[in-house]
């Protein structure tokens, strides 16, 4: 969906596995990222798992991810991710 506007951009229906939603936007971002400017991706700590995170820096996609800090140990933000939303890998 993006952002300024509320308009969909884009949508998938996948049966609900526990990685659909993460599936959905991997291969959203894949297919549907035009030129090379950088983009941001917004989303809830459903989407903080080191998998995503690496997918989006990956493609070049900044993530803005809510932190989920209390499940299973940490978050796979980086600390200025997390702090300034940009990787500290570029």
């Amino acid at each position: 969906m993006e952002s300024r506007n509320g308009l969909v951009i884009e949508f998938a229906v996948a049966p609900a596995d526990g990685h659909a939603e993460r599936n959905s936007a991997r291969a959203m971002l894949e297919t549907a990222l035009p030129g090379s400017r950088r983009i941001t991706l917004g989303a809830d700590k459903g989407y903080d798992t080191a998998g995503f995170v690496a997918a989006c820096r990956a493609l070049k996609v900044i993530p803005h991810i809510a932190r989920s800090d209390g499940r299973a140990g940490c978050s796979a933000l980086d600390r200025g991710t997390a702090r300034y939303g940009e990787t500290s890998q570029e």
